[in-house]
């Protein structure tokens, strides 16, 4: 009923959605990826499902976890989904239950069905990602491309305090860094509601800009990729292709 994405030898993109299969591809590239678990689709027997998360050996109580929507057919090359289905930050041990079922409701939203019929897409079934969280300094999203040049050379990254939910539900103006990939030259765009200092900004981008690189080189293309940076430490939380460009 569920996959270790991390300890597992495979991690099959039919079985554990998109969100899932990256992070599992992350993590044996070697980048540095928080410990995750995948519930399978349809694996909602309560009992069993329980107690296969509580044999996880870093699933302990006083811990809190992410726990986010991977479906089949989310973050492809065609769509991304970003926003259509609920994410829940800081969720308790005993309550990963409960969220992971909200997540699959979130498939019999309004939102998912208008989505769907605008795309001409569907999300075949949903598996869960239950993610150790990560309370972040400094969080935010990354393009190895920026999508609105269209320049290959160029990255954008954009910068919040604190965990990054509230500039994917748009809900904070981010620091914006555009950044020149052959001589990691970093221009401030755009300082954001945060008030983070330049030279925060410059050195969280310095922190970063390797594994964007890596990320690059191993997918061959473009990439959309969230993030965290706490105590200088770098965790990637998703990667997938870039849909805009």
């Amino acid at each position: 009923m569920i996959i270790d994405l991390l300890g597992a030898d495979s991690a099959p993109i039919e079985y554990v959605g998109g969100k899932g299969h990256n992070l599992h591809r992350l993590h044996k590239a070697g980048l540095p990826v928080p410990r995750a678990l995948a519930v399978l689709p349809y694996a909602m027997d309560i009992d069993d499902l329980s107690a296969e998360i509580e044999a996880i050996d870093w699933v302990e109580s006083g811990k809190q976890f992410a726990v986010r929507s991977s479906g089949v057919g989310e973050d492809s090359q065609d769509k991304s989904w970003a926003g259509i289905f609920d994410s829940y930050l800081f969720v308790e041990s005993r309550d990963i239950i409960t969220y992971v079922q909200k997540v699959i409701d979130s498939m019999s939203t309004s939102r998912y069905r208008e989505y769907s019929s605008e795309s001409g897409l569907e999300v075949d079934a949903m598996a869960v990602i239950v993610q150790e969280m990560v309370d972040a300094d400094y969080a935010g999203v990354a393009f190895t491309t920026n999508p609105i040049e269209d320049d290959y050379r160029i990255a954008l990254i954009e910068i919040v305090k604190g965990v990054g939910e509230s500039l994917v539900s748009s809900q904070k103006t981010p620091a914006t860094l555009r950044v020149n990939k052959m001589t990691n030259m970093v221009r401030v765009q755009q300082a954001g509601r945060d008030g983070i200092d330049e030279g925060t900004l410059t050195e969280t981008c310095n922190l970063l800009m390797p594994h964007l690189h890596e990320i690059e080189r191993l997918y061959g293309q473009p990439m959309d990729i969230e993030w965290a940076v706490r105590d200088n430490e770098v965790f990637i939380l998703q990667a997938r292709p870039i849909t805009t460009i």
